[in-house]
């Protein structure tokens, strides 16, 4: 018979992953029960597109002569590189992997 104990610790593991995927700017992780994969996709790729967007909207502000620290400007820019580079390596393993499917054997 199965350790019931160690199937209902499972059912523990979800609150933590759903903190840390809501911390990275992942909202569309649902709080019970199952989550859309392409809302996950779409989450992520809109919260990539703000921090560009901020980005942009900061080197505007700076090149206009608002007073903006150089700082916050640098920063916004290192970030909204770090978020389309991880989104470019998303997309690679997603595509990786449906050529990994369709190769697969049945």
């Amino acid at each position: 018979m199965p350790d019931l104990t160690s199937i209902a610790a499972i059912g523990n593991i979800a609150s933590p992953v759903r903190d840390v995927a809501v911390s990275a700017g992942f909202a569309g992780v649902a709080v019970h029960g199952s989550v859309s994969f392409a809302n996950l996709l779409a989450s992520g790729l809109h919260s990539v597109d703000a921090k560009v967007a901020k980005a942009d909207a900061l080197i505007q502000a700076y090149a206009v002569g608002d007073p903006v620290p150089v700082h916050q400007v640098t920063l916004a820019i290192a970030q909204a590189r770090m978020a389309v580079e991880m989104a470019g390596q998303i997309r690679s393993k997603l595509v990786d992997t449906y050529h990994d499917f369709l190769n697969m054997q049945l």
